[in-house]
C-alpha cells in the first residue's frame, strides 16, 4: 500500500475526528447553556456525517490479496469512521431538534438585550397603561401585551426559518437515512469482526460476502449462470456504496446549501426588523404620573454585507477546529 495513501488517510480522518469530537462537545455545551458552547449549522452537521461515508465504504480492506498490515489498517479506519458516524448523527439530531422546540436554545437563535423591560410585539399599539408589567395579564388587564418570539414573529430570523424547513425535511427522511447509515455501519461492524477473528481465512471473506449478498436479495433473484460471480458482484456493490450513498451525499449537501446559503446572506445583509415596547417605572394608568412611561421602537438587527467575517475571525481565531475545517 502506498505510503502517501496512508499519510493522506491518517491526516484527513484524524482532522475529521478532532472536528467531530470538538463540534459534539461544543453542541452539548450549547444545549446546556454552558458558556462557550456553540451549535453547528445544519449544513455543517450534515456534511460531518456524510464525510464518513467514504471511510465506511473502504474497499481496500476487503480485497482478497490485501496484505495483513493493509487489512489491519483499513479495518482500524472503518472502526474510527463508525464511531465518528454515530457521534455525527448525534450532533445532527442536536442541531435539528431545537428548531422544532422554540423555547430551547438552537443554532442562530436571537436574543433581545438592553433596554429596561422590553417586550417584542407584532406591531406598535396604544395602551391605556404604561410602565413595566404590560406582559403581565393579571396587572395589565385590557392593556395586556402578548410577548412574541423575535425569531418567529414575521419570520424575522431567516436562519431559524431555514433551520425549521430543513429540520422537517431531516426528520421526515430520518427513517430512510438511519436505515442507510445503519446498513453501512452494520456491514462495517460485521467486516471488522471477521477481520479481527480471521484476517486471512477464505471462510471470513466468504462469510462477509454472503452477509453482503443477504442485504441485497435482488442479485440473488437475478440468478446468473455463475453463483460465485453473483456473490462477488453483490460484495463489490455493497462495498462501493450500493445504498446510493455516493450519489446521494453530494445531492443532499447541494439541496441543503441551496436553502441555507441564500437565507444566511439575507439574514446577514438584509435582516428583518421587529417592534419592541420598552417601559420604565411601575405599571400605572397612562398620563397619571410622570414617573412611568412606555414607548414602541423598531429594532433593526445588525447587518454586514461581508457576512461578519471580521467578527467571525476575531471570535474563532484561536479555535483549533476552525483551522482543521480549512484543511
Amino acid at each position: 500500500m502506498p505510503a502517501m495513501t496512508v499519510i493522506r488517510t491518517v491526516l484527513m480522518l484524524g482532522s475529521q475526528t478532532i472536528r467531530i469530537f470538538s463540534v459534539c462537545t461544543s453542541s452539548i455545551a450549547a444545549l446546556q447553556n454552558v458558556d462557550g458552547g456553540k451549535f453547528a449549522s445544519p449544513l455543517s452537521s450534515l456534511t460531518l456525517t456524510l464525510s464518513m461515508v467514504p471511510y465506511l465504504n473502504s474497499v481496500w480492506v476487503h480485497v482478497p490479496d490485501t496484505s495483513y498490515r493493509t487489512k489491519v489498517f483499513w479495518t482500524a479506519v472503518q472502526a474510527v469512521a463508525a464511531v465518528n458516524t454515530i457521534i455525527s448523527i448525534v450532533i445532527t439530531c442536536i442541531t435539528f431538534v431545537g428548531f422544532l422546540r422554540p423555547a430551547d436554545p438552537y443554532y442562530s437563535k436571537s436574543y433581545l438585550s438592553g433596554g429596561n423591560c422590553p417586550i417584542v410585539v407584532s406591531s406598535c399599539l396604544d395602551t391605556s397603561m404604561v410602565g413595566c408589567g404590560l406582559d403581565n395579564k393579571t396587572l395589565a388587564g385590557k392593556s395586556y401585551v402578548n410577548p412574541q418570539d423575535p425569531n418567529i414573529i414575521h419570520w424575522a430570523n431567516y436562519i431559524r426559518a431555514e433551520g425549521y424547513i430543513e429540520s422537517i425535511l431531516f426528520w421526515i427522511s430520518s427513517p430512510l437515512s438511519l436505515f442507510a447509515f445503519g446498513s453501512l455501519l452494520f456491514l462495517a461492524v460485521v467486516n471488522m469482526g471477521l477481520v479481527i477473528a480471521s484476517p486471512f481465512s477464505s471462510t471470513a471473506r466468504v462469510a462477509f460476502r454472503q452477509q453482503a449478498a443477504s442485504s441485497y436479495p435482488k442479485y440473488q433473484q437475478e440468478g446468473p449462470a455463475n453463483p460465485t460471480q453473483t456473490i462477488d458482484n453483490v460484495y463489490n456493490e455493497a462495498l462501493e456504496g450500493g445504498l446510493g450513498q455516493k450519489a446521494s451525499s453530494p445531492l443532499l449537501i447541494l439541496i441543503f446549501a441551496a436553502i441555507e446559503i441564500p437565507l444566511h446572506y439575507l439574514q446577514e445583509a438584509k435582516p428583518r426588523s421587529v417592534y419592541v415596547i420598552d417601559s420604565l417605572g411601575p405599571l400605572v394608568e397612562a398620563n397619571s404620573t410622570l414617573t412611568s412611561w412606555s414607548d414602541c421602537f423598531k429594532i433593526h438587527a445588525p447587518a454586514d454585507h461581508y457576512g461578519f467575517l471580521n467578527t467571525w475571525a476575531q471570535n474563532y481565531a484561536n479555535e483549533t477546529a476552525v483551522y482543521l475545517g480549512l484543511i
